[in-house]
């Protein structure tokens, strides 16, 4: 399709003055759409640095330095962003609102997701990325260079006009997405599920900035009790599976030595099937659940407290955000189940 905007230059202005980016504020209250994207120097809107917000028309993208310009002071940002008579292009939106968000104090309404508006078309099928990348060339058959997105992150120096230039053009592309799109949406009904899925968006991106609090002090009293319970089941295991094996040596301390490994598939087909005799097809789950048998049973035993501490100990206390001390979860929307949420750990 025939574009607005020079891919190889695109159309921008770099603002960095209080008194001019008042002028373009203002001269953006007029438009009914406006494209809206951040850079930041890296994932998370808490320990991340905002660097650039760009609010783009379909033919110039106007770059705001973050840095200098406190931007959420500005009045006309706020009724702009927070106002819900000017639809706002986003790609992957709530990434945006979460930086704006904290950064800015501004919350962002009458968002539309173009990266959420392809799941919905695709159904959210395996193997259809919705990248800003993939639909600038599914769409517009324009290839876009995302190395310099990587330029980004951890930066400190001065804006380049690499920088500008692909800042810019992320929000250009947005316009002729958003007509193919909404195209799309109409010929295929899915207007109104469009409409509801970004309705929920804010709420999604608030569920995630507030994160839930995790008391790790009373947390780790938690793991080390699960801990000790699961090696009072490891050694129950050892016990009973030791005169099998005729193992009696000790270690410096006095204690006997693992008959075999616990966590061993190798090994433990081999107690079952050899030293046992009990001739089972694997050691999952659902296999020993239907054995008359000690071993099994102080087995499953062991391994439900080792997933635990697994998947809910010192794992789960890393991701604890250093600065607000909670977990803030990434849910992704872009499945094909409906109404499932899934997020980076389990809640």
């Amino acid at each position: 399709m025939e574009l607005r905007f020079d891919p190889e230059n695109p159309k921008y202005e770099y603002v960095t003055e209080l008194s001019r980016a008042e002028e373009v504020l203002k001269s953006l209250e007029k438009e009914d759409i406006l494209a809206v994207d951040v850079e930041s120097s890296g994932l998370d809107p808490y320990t991340s640095t905002l660097l650039l917000i760009q609010i783009g028309t379909p033919e110039i993208s106007y770059v705001f330095d973050a840095r200098m310009l406190k931007i959420g002071e500005f009045s006309l940002f706020k009724q702009l962003m927070e106002g819900t008579k000017t639809l706002k292009l986003l790609h992957n939106a709530k990434f945006d609102y979460g930086f704006i968000k904290v950064n800015t104090g501004v919350e962002v309404n009458n968002m539309y997701d173009t990266m959420l508006t392809e799941a919905i078309l695709t159904a959210g099928l395996v193997g259809k990325s919705s990248s800003l990348q993939e639909l600038s060339m599914r769409y517009l058959e324009l290839s876009i260079d995302k190395g310099t997105r990587k330029t980004f992150y951890n930066y400190t120096g001065k804006i380049t006009e690499a920088q500008l230039q692909y800042s810019g053009l992320d929000t250009l592309v947005l316009f002729p997405i958003f007509e193919q799109q909404t195209k799309r949406l109409k010929e295929e009904g899915l207007v109104n599920i469009a409409k509801l899925e970004f309705a929920v968006t804010k709420v999604v991106a608030e569920m995630e900035l507030r994160g839930v609090y995790i008391d790790v002090p009373k947390w780790r009293e938690i793991i080390k009790d699960l801990q000790v319970k699961r090696d009072d089941y490891a050694a129950q295991f050892q016990e009973l599976v030791r005169p099998y094996y005729n193992s009696s040596q000790s270690d410096l301390f006095g204690n006997l030595s693992d008959a075999i490994n616990v966590n061993s598939q190798v090994q433990l087909m081999d107690l079952f099937n050899n030293r046992l005799r009990l001739n089972i097809p694997s050691t999952g789950d659902g296999v020993l659940a239907n054995m008359d048998h000690p071993v099994a049973k102080v087995l499953r035993d062991y391994r439900g407290y080792e997933k635990l501490i697994s998947a809910f100990g010192d794992s789960l206390l890393a991701q604890v955000n250093v600065k607000t001390g909670r977990l803030h979860p990434d849910f992704n929307r872009r499945s094909a189940v409906p109404s499932v949420f899934h997020s980076g750990f389990r809640l």
